[in-house]
């Protein structure tokens, strides 16, 4: 529940940040499997999924897809998702990177 909310928080950052080409990438399988296959139903998880492509639908995003990526080849946004259970409210990072990712973002590059 917790990952699908945060992609929920996640879209709504960028799409109001103006992107509207989007990846989404999760390291949680039957999160991935949900999305990709829409799957929804009544309780609140299958809520939270209904609110995500109804965002998604209503906004008119050119481009949108979801990758399924092993924690081991993310760890930047494993990381990130540590820290965050330490700051309190909500930050973005959009033209710099924080200091405890620059490794793993630039890492991410090089091997892709």
């Amino acid at each position: 529940m917790g990952e699908a909310m945060a992609v929920r928080s996640g879209l709504k950052t960028a799409i109001e940040a103006g992107f509207r080409q989007l990846i989404v990438e999760v390291d949680n399988l039957a999160l991935f499997f949900a999305l990709s296959k829409k799957k929804m139903d009544l309780t609140a998880y299958g809520l939270l999924l209904k609110d995500i492509f109804l965002f998604l639908f209503s906004m008119s995003l050119g481009v949108f897809c979801f990758n399924f990526v092993r924690r081991s080849g993310n760890l930047a946004a494993h990381i990130l998702a540590k820290k965050s259970l330490s700051v309190d409210g909500f930050r973005v990072w959009l033209e710099e990177i924080p200091v405890e990712i620059q490794q793993f973002v630039l890492d991410g590059f090089i091997n892709e």
